[in-house]
């Protein structure tokens, strides 16, 4: 259908081929070539499509009330056409894992005005520079007496019963099901993962650090 009326459909299968194509292979060559046979889109709509899904990204979209919103930083290798691990990029990614699920994202629009300008606006992240102070933070800090907490812990037995299960019942479950049998409760599901902006800057510079960190705390 989208082969004899290309300007009219855009099939989820050939724009779903195509930008996979993209993200394994990275040639122009193979998708444009598969666009002519009739298997995926061309490689001007797949770039269409990535800088519409760029400019769809809202990172205060996740922020719902009655939902955990917890925030993984961790420093990002991508190696792009590189056989000898040089010209490498390193950096800082972020996400956000939201519980429970925020359910399904709105429909990307298809939009041929998108401009690099906009994309930056959606990417920004604004750099916090670390100055750090002549005497140590942590020697300002006072702590209170605390009193010493024995708290036994219910579950530390729980290896030994379920392997115990087997002298006394013989269709025993596996692990997970076990688990699922002597806990009660609502479960909370599945959480959203959110794509949230990526810093280009060594991970362990302490820069980089205090800004990822300064980011999570303004969204």
């Amino acid at each position: 259908m989208q082969a004899s009326r290309p300007r009219l459909l855009l099939c989820p299968l050939q724009i779903g081929l195509a930008v996979q194509m993209h993200h394994c292979f990275d040639s122009k060559f193979l998708i444009d070539t598969l666009y002519s046979l009739g298997f995926c889109s061309s490689y001007k709509e797949v770039l269409t499509y990535e800088m519409n899904a760029a400019v769809s990204e809202n990172n205060v979209a996740f922020q719902v009330d009655g939902h955990f919103t917890q925030y993984v930083a961790d420093n990002l290798d991508h190696n792009t056409a590189t056989l000898d691990w040089c010209n490498t990029f390193h950096g800082m990614g972020m996400i956000a894992t939201v519980t429970p699920t925020i359910g399904k994202t709105d429909r990307i629009r298809r939009r041929t005005d998108v401009k690099p300008e906009e994309i930056v606006k959606r990417a920004k992240v604004d750099i916090q520079y670390y100055n750090r102070q002549a005497c140590d933070g942590l020697l300002k800090l006072t702590f209170e007496h605390l009193e010493n907490l024995f708290v036994g812990d219910v579950t530390s037995k729980v290896d030994l019963l379920w392997k115990a299960c087997w002298l006394l019942q013989p269709n025993r479950t596996s692990w997970s099901g076990f688990m699922q049998a002597i806990h009660k409760g609502s479960y909370p599901g599945l959480s959203s993962i959110v794509f949230m902006p990526i810093i280009d800057l060594n991970p362990n510079d302490t820069t980089c650090i205090f800004s990822t960190h300064d980011t999570c705390v303004d969204i």
